[in-house]
């Protein structure tokens, strides 16, 4: 489950089978990074982390669906960044709640 307020899950599949589930979080920043943006951590949408964890399994993710939820059924449609993101890795299917 999501630590972050907007609780938010992404799921890549292809037909019934699930590739691959990501979650928004927090994570922590190297030392170097910590040093360039003065935080201790930054946050990853869940589209992004469900790519980063697809990808590590399969180069290709052309033909793959998508499907972005928030806790309670709200509008969950992903970000400029993320749609573009999904694009470049060829996900075109993408679905969202509310």
């Amino acid at each position: 489950m999501s630590e972050v307020k907007q609780k938010m899950s992404a799921v890549i599949y292809y037909g019934n089978s699930v590739m691959a589930i990501g979650i928004n979080r927090h994570y922590t920043l190297s030392d170097t990074h910590r040093a360039i943006f003065g935080l201790p951590y930054c946050s990853i949408h869940a589209e992004v982390d469900a790519i980063f964890k697809a990808h590590r399994h399969m180069a290709d993710l052309h033909k793959m669906s998508i499907y972005v939820h928030r806790v309670g059924g709200k509008f969950a449609k992903p970000c400029n960044h993320c749609m573009s993101l999904l694009y470049h890795f060829g996900i075109h299917d993408i679905k969202w709640s509310g």
